[in-house]
C-alpha cells in the first residue's frame, strides 16, 4: 500500500512541476494580459523613473480601478524580485493553478484516497483550459483559486470531525473568501457563501449554532481582509466604490452597459467541452461514478453543486467571457479524478464509451488542423449550387503562417493524438489504474509541451507584441512609440516608457477623466491627422508607429515601412536602418502597400489583403 501511495504522490508532483513548464512560451498577449502586466510594472517600477502606486494602480499613467489590486500586487512583487518578463508576469497565475491542485489532491486523498487525489491533479494540470489559464496573467485563475480555497473551507466547516478540522476549515473559508474579494469582488465572497447554503438545503445540513457562528467568523475575517483597500480607494476617490459596484459589477451582469457582444444562455457548454479536452470523453465516468459512501456521496453533491452553480451564475449573466467560468474547471476536475481512480471498478460499456468518445473527439482534433469542410457556392449560368469540399486547415490555410512551417506542426500534433489515443485502446485491454494513470499522464503531458509550443508559434505571427519587441532597440530616448488602430497595453511593460494610444477606446476600466488630459491618449479618428499630429512642433522628435492594417497611399507616403507582423505594420518618420528586418507574415497576407520606401518593380513589400 505503502509503493501505491507514493506513486499517487509523485503523479501529483510531476503534474505541480507541469504547471511551471516554459511560462515564458510568448510574449504578453494583447489587450488582456498587457493591462495587467503593464500596470503591475508601473505599481512595481513607476514609469521613466517616476512615482510608484501600490494602492491605486496605474496603466500608463491613468488609474486602473475596474479590478482589485491583488493580482497587481503579486505581478508587481514578481517583478522587484525577479525582473519584468513575461514568465515571471505569469507566475502569480501558475502560483494560483498549483494551489488549486494541492486543493483537489489534499481534498480526494481524504475522501477517496490518494490515486484520486494523483488523478484530479493529473487532470487539472493538463486540461486545455486550465493548463492554458495558468500561464496567462490576469486575475481569473487567482480568482478560482480563492473560490477553491474558500469552497474547501465551506465543505469541511461541515464535514470535519475533529474541533482541530473545522477551526483549519474556518480559517481556509475566511481566507479564501478575502483574497477572492481582492480578486475580483463582491461575486468571490458570494458565491462560496450561496453554494454552501445549497449544499445545507440539499444535503439536509442541520444548522447548528456552531456552523453558524464558523462561517459567520469567517466573513468577517475575509472582509477583514479584503474591505481595507476598497475603503482607502474611496477616500481618495469618494465616487470609486459606487463605479465599482453598480457600474463594473451590476450593470455588467444585468446588461445594463454594453461591454462585450451580446451571447447565448448556452454560450458556456462549448467552453467546458473544449475545455476540458484531452478529457471530456471522461466526464460520462464522473456522472456514472460507483462510489456510494456517505461522505463521498456528500461530497461529490457538493462538487456539482460548486460547478454547476458556477456556470449557471455566469451563463445568467449578460455580460459574457471566456475566462469567467474557470472556477467551475475545478470540482469537474476532482470528480473525474476521483472516478478514473477506480477505472477497473467501472463497467466495462462505460469504459468503452468513454474510450469511444475519447478516439473519436482526437479525431476531429486532427481533422480541423489538417482540413475543414467548407460549403462553397457554384454560379453556372443561371444555376446556382452549393457544394461541400474540404479547405485546407486551421494550420495549413498560409493565413496564420506560413505553410511550410505550419506542417510539421501538424504533424507533431496528430502524432501525440495518435500517441494518446493508442494508450486509451491498450487501457481497454488492461483496465487497471495504474495502466490508465501512467498512460493518461505521458500522453496528456506531450500534449501540454506540444500545444504551448505551438501557441508560442501562433503568437509569433498573430500578436503585434513582436514588433514592439524589434521596435524597442531602435527607439530614441526622445522619440515616442504609437499605436493607432489597435491597443497593446503591453508596450507599455516591454518598452518601460509611456506609450502614445491614438484613437484610443476606453474598455479597460481607465479613469475618464484623467484619459481626457492626458497626453499619451490623442483623439486622433484618422491616418491624415495622425501624420498631421506628428507635424506638430512639439512632435518633432519622432516617433515609431504601429498600426493595425496598412495606410492610405497620402499619409503612408509621409512616413517609412519598417517591416511587418501580419496585420500588423510598423512605420517611423525616419529611414528604416539598414540591419533592421522583420517580416513575419503570412503568404495569403502578402500585397504591395504604397510607402516612401516603395520603388516600382522591386520585392513586393509586406501588405495586407483587406
Amino acid at each position: 500500500m505503502t509503493i501505491k501511495m507514493t506513486r499517487s504522490s509523485w503523479l501529483a508532483v510531476v503534474a505541480a512541476l507541469l504547471l511551471f513548464w516554459n511560462l515564458a512560451y510568448a510574449p504578453f498577449l494583447n489587450p488582456d494580459e498587457g493591462r495587467y502586466a503593464s500596470a503591475s510594472y508601473e505599481m512595481a517600477f513607476g514609469l521613466n523613473g517616476g512615482p510608484t502606486d501600490w494602492l491605486v494602480p496605474h496603466l500608463n499613467g491613468i488609474a486602473r480601478l475596474n479590478k482589485p489590486p491583488l493580482v497587481y500586487w503579486a505581478t508587481a512583487s514578481a517583478f522587484k524580485l525577479f525582473g519584468a518578463s513575461s514568465g515571471v508576469g505569469r507566475l502569480p497565475s501558475a502560483f494560483a493553478s498549483l494551489l488549486i491542485l494541492v486543493i483537489l489532491w489534499v481534498w480526494a486523498s481524504r475522501v477517496w484516497g490518494r490515486r484520486a487525489g494523483a488523478m484530479s491533479a493529473l487532470i487539472w494540470a493538463t486540461a486545455v483550459f486550465p493548463a492554458a489559464m495558468g500561464r496567462v496573467a490576469n486575475t481569473d485563475m487567482l480568482l478560482a483559486a480563492s473560490i477553491a480555497l474558500a469552497s474547501f473551507g465551506a465543505f469541511w466547516v461541515v464535514e470535519a470531525c475533529s474541533k482541530r478540522g473545522r477551526t483549519i476549515a474556518t480559517a481556509a473559508l475566511a481566507v479564501g473568501m478575502g483574497l477572492a474579494l481582492l480578486s475580483k469582488g463582491p461575486v468571490g465572497v458570494a458565491l462560496p457563501l450561496v453554494g454552501l447554503a445549497f449544499y445545507a438545503l440539499l444535503a439536509r445540513v442541520r444548522v447548528s449554532s456552531e456552523r453558524f457562528t464558523r462561517v459567520s467568523i469567517a466573513l468577517a475575517i475575509a472582509l477583514l481582509i479584503g474591505a481595507p483597500w476598497f475603503l482607502l480607494v474611496n477616500l481618495q476617490r469618494p465616487e470609486f466604490l459606487h463605479d465599482f459596484i453598480f457600474a463594473e459589477n451590476l450593470k455588467r451582469f444585468s446588461g445594463g452597459e454594453n461591454f462585450h457582444d451580446k451571447t447565448s444562455p448556452l454560450y458556456y457548454l462549448p467552453v467546458v467541452l473544449v475545455g476540458l479536452l484531452p478529457w471530456t470523453a471522461f466526464i460520462l465516468t464522473a456522472f456514472f461514478h460507483p462510489n456510494t459512501d456517505g461522505r463521498a456521496r456528500r461530497a461529490r453533491l457538493f462538487l456539482w453543486i460548486w460547478s454547476l452553480g458556477i456556470i449557471v451564475f455566469f451563463s445568467l449573466s449578460k455580460t459574457k467571457l471566456v475566462s469567467y467560468v474557470l472556477p467551475g474547471f475545478a470540482p469537474l476536475a476532482l470528480l473525474m479524478g476521483a472516478a478514473l481512480a477506480d477505472w477497473p471498478k467501472l463497467s466495462p460499456r462505460l469504459r468503452v464509451a468513454a474510450v469511444s468518445i475519447a478516439l473519436l473527439l482526437n479525431l476531429v482534433v486532427v481533422c480541423l488542423i489538417t482540413a475543414i469542410p467548407k460549403r462553397t457556392t457554384i454560379f453556372q449560368k443561371d444555376l446556382v449550387a452549393k457544394q461541400w469540399e474540404m479547405a485546407p486547415g486551421v494550420l495549413l490555410d498560409d493565413r496564420i503562417w506560413p505553410r511550410e512551417e505550419g506542417v510539421r506542426w501538424v504533424w507533431i500534433l496528430s502524432a501525440t493524438l495518435a500517441l494518446q489515443s493508442a494508450g486509451w485502446l491498450i487501457c481497454l485491454r488492461r483496465p487497471d489504474t495504474r495502466t490508465f494513470a501512467v498512460i493518461s499522464a505521458g500522453s496528456s503531458g506531450l500534449l501540454v509541451v506540444v500545444m504551448l509550443q505551438l501557441a508560442g508559434q501562433i503568437v509569433t505571427y498573430e500578436d503585434g507584441s513582436a514588433l514592439v519587441a524589434a521596435a524597442n532597440p531602435e527607439l530614441k530616448p526622445n522619440e515616442k512609440l504609437v499605436t493607432f488602430r489597435s491597443f497593446l497595453p503591453s508596450a507599455v511593460v516591454q518598452t518601460g516608457r509611456p506609450v502614445v494610444y491614438a484613437n484610443f477606446k476606453n474598455t479597460s476600466g481607465l479613469d475618464p477623466r484623467e484619459l481626457k488630459v492626458s497626453p499619451n491618449f490623442p483623439v486622433l479618428t484618422s491616418a491624415e491627422k495622425l501624420v498631421d499630429w506628428l507635424d506638430l512642433p512639439e512632435q518633432k522628435t519622432g516617433a515609431i508607429l504601429i498600426i493595425k492594417g496598412p495606410l492610405e497611399p497620402g499619409p503612408a507616403a509621409r512616413l517609412h515601412l519598417w517591416g511587418r507582423n501580419n496585420d500588423f505594420f510598423l512605420y517611423a518618420t525616419r529611414v528604416k536602418p539598414a540591419n533592421f528586418s522583420l517580416d513575419l507574415v503570412a503568404p495569403t497576407k502578402r500585397v504591395r502597400v504604397p510607402s516612401a520606401d516603395y520603388v516600382p518593380g522591386s520585392e513586393d513589400l509586406p501588405g495586407s489583403n483587406q
